[in-house]
């Protein structure tokens, strides 16, 4: 079954009558404590506000540039019975509006940073100076400022970085890291901090046997760290390589035959379409891919011919397979299971276009979707993963790109890592420069050096508490970011804002009464969300822009029964059609487009 994880900041539940903060899920209307429902959750209480009844009716905040939906229109006929179901049902969609419409498109949306460098008084690592210049006086520490970089390969103590294809990322509780990361054929790590702009350290890691590296997972949940070789899937204790930089092995389980074959350029894949860079090797794996094993919850992916099969994550039992063929995969670029709930996500072309397919191995039928993706460019380095926080949010990643995206709706980005945000310097011509040469932040060919424009090699990131931890590494930089999760939104309302609806009630009162009772509830809740907001946001293809809401006029005589009226269905459809056009109003004025 597909999950619905969410955060949530005290606005939405409590746990034995105190605010809950901390991760939840939902099943069947009910909230729980946790990402996954297990014998050790506990069940939630809903607050009477929005967003408890946002995240009861798994809504997503997956507004994007041109993604606004239309409001439902509400219908009455005259064969409808006007009993406590039917109205319900028909004051239902006004609410879902309210909630769908106005909470979701209108007041709350993705940050369009990924993680913001400056608000979270981030630094990056790099070395401004190295044997190529005249000085080579710069080291390892953790810098603010924005400045020229030179790329790793001018300095043969940090050389190795720029061949990094595999890591993991580990964050400990004093907000230190460590990052357990190989070539292929070398295992390092790497250990720093997101809060000291102290030095950054490596080490080199012995394993028992020395083999070539296809692969490094960390799986937070079971403390396990698997490192992929030619033949066999390798098990170490997380606990113990956090604690005391040791990796002690606890299990190996055999892959089989790998034909291990290099590429050559007569070969019929082609050469461009390879993950990584031209310095890397490529192997015609045609029994078990080493290049696609990923690791879910209970299973693990891999590609055998044009199949992807999943097997028990920890031995060599078949689960399933799938023809990629017969998904409309030709031309895969990269897979990716989830460890909460083993669903899928392939990144792959489509007649030189790019494509999302998702799926939930266990819903086959009811889950499948495949959509075609808007904003990303041709690169090299393709990678895809799932985020931690937030069941709705994955990541897309090239070495020219960084993408948050929706899998409710991946179709634009959400959020972007971005050179202005990352301290790059800004791009100028010569005759613009105003700092006498050689004592500014820029030097010769600043802007030709990969180091100094967006080059993603590695993009990592893991949840702890109440913060998202990144880990990138571009040519020349290591960003150690953290941010609070509540921060991977804007919102322009109070998240604890109190809805007054509440259902359909029993009354003792007249049918006239209770139905303008139920009815202002209705339009104090829609009206509320519109006198509470601050702003409103307009969005572009790549940027959310604050814009002042404007001020509407609406005669509201007309939305209530007269004491002279018959109760009927025409005048049920009256109001109804009125307080439709009302929310298309709001959501119009809450939700310019550019």
């Amino acid at each position: 079954m597909i999950s619905y994880f969410k955060y949530t900041s005290n606005n939405a539940f409590t746990l034995n009558g105190i605010d809950y903060a901390g991760f939840f899920n939902v099943e069947d209307g009910i909230a729980y404590t946790e990402r996954k429902k297990s014998t050790t959750s506990e069940q939630l209480i809903p607050k009477n506000t929005f967003i408890a009844d946002f995240y009861l009716n798994k809504m997503e905040f997956d507004n994007q540039f041109d993604s606004i939906a239309k409001v439902s229109n509400v219908t009455a006929n005259a064969f409808d019975i006007l009993n406590k179901v039917e109205m319900e049902r028909l004051l239902s969609i006004i609410n879902q509006n309210n909630l769908n419409m106005i909470v979701l498109k209108s007041l709350v949306v993705n940050n369009p940073q990924i993680i913001n460098f400056t608000e979270n008084e981030s630094h990056y690592y790099g070395l401004s100076s190295t044997i190529v210049d005249m000085r080579d006086d710069d080291v390892m520490l953790g810098k603010k400022n924005m400045s020229h970089i030179d790329p790793f390969r001018n300095e043969i103590e940090w050389a190795f970085l720029e061949k990094i294809k595999y890591g993991a990322l580990f964050v400990k509780a004093d907000q230190t890291f460590k990052y357990l990361c190989s070539t292929g054929f070398e295992l390092y790590t790497l250990e720093g901090s997101f809060t000291d702009e102290g030095y950054i350290e490596y080490s080199i890691q012995e394993l028992e046997l020395p083999e070539e590296i296809y692969g490094i997972d960390y799986d937070e949940f079971e403390n396990k760290i698997t490192i992929i070789v030619l033949d066999d899937l390798k098990i170490y204790d997380a606990i113990n390589y956090i604690e005391c930089n040791t990796l002690i092995l606890i299990d190996s389980i055999k892959l089989g035959d790998v034909n291990s074959e290099i590429l050559t350029w007569g070969t019929q894949k082609a050469y461009k379409n390879l993950i990584g860079k031209w310095n890397r090797k490529f192997y015609n794996i045609t029994k078990y891919s080493t290049e696609f094993i990923r690791f879910g919850n209970n299973y693990r992916t891999s590609i055998e011919g044009n199949i992807l099969t999943l097997r028990n994550k920890y031995s060599t039992e078949k689960f399933i397979d799938y023809d990629l063929i017969s998904l409309g995969i030709n031309q895969l670029l990269d897979v990716n299971i989830r460890v909460i709930d083993d669903c899928v996500l392939i990144l792959h072309k489509k007649s030189e276009k790019f494509h999302i397919t998702f799926f939930d191995p266990l819903d086959m039928k009811n889950s499948l979707f495949d959509k075609e993706i808007f904003e990303f460019n041709n690169s090299d380095n393709y990678r895809i993963s799932f985020s931690t926080y937030d069941s709705n949010v994955f990541y897309l990643n090239s070495t020219a790109q960084s993408h948050a995206r929706m899998i409710s709706n991946p179709t634009y980005p959400v959020g972007q890592m971005r050179e202005n945000n990352l301290k790059y310097v800004k791009k100028e011509t010569f005759g613009n420069y105003l700092q006498k040469f050689g004592d500014g932040i820029l030097k010769w060919n600043t802007e030709t050096t990969d180091s100094n424009f967006y080059t993603n090699y590695m993009f990592d990131s893991i949840t702890k508490s109440d913060k998202n931890y990144i880990f990138l590494l571009n040519s020349g930089r290591i960003y150690p970011i953290r941010q609070n999760i509540v921060d991977s939104y804007l919102s322009s309302i109070p998240l604890d804002l109190v809805k007054t609806y509440d259902g359909i009630r029993c009354s003792d009162t007249s049918f006239g009464l209770f139905l303008n009772k139920t009815i202002s509830h209705i339009l104090k809740d829609m009206l509320t969300l519109y006198t509470k907001a601050t702003n409103s946001y307009s969005i572009d293809k790549n940027d959310v822009f604050l814009t002042k809401i404007r001020e509407i006029t609406y005669d509201i005589n007309n939305l209530y029964m007269n004491g002279n009226e018959t109760v009927n269905v025409l005048l049920l459809q009256r109001i109804l059609t009125l307080l439709s056009d009302l929310q298309k109003q709001l959501i119009s004025n809450l939700t310019p487009q550019r």
